[in-house]
């Protein structure tokens, strides 16, 4: 299993009310928008660090 950011832990808790638990409990649409919502966070990350980095 991947390794999640405590900050993306923190946000998708007070955001949706989701932690890892209970979405990897839940049902399957909490699995899918934890995933989805995952990778978008890690492309928008990525995607800051490349921008500083031109900068």
């Amino acid at each position: 299993m991947e390794k999640y950011d405590k900050e993306f832990l923190e946000y998708m808790e007070s955001k949706y009310k989701i932690t890892l638990e209970k979405a990897t409990n839940g049902s399957e649409m909490e699995i899918i928008r934890f995933a989805l919502a995952w990778d978008v966070w890690k492309q928008s990350k990525k995607v800051c660090r490349e921008k500083l980095a031109s900068q």
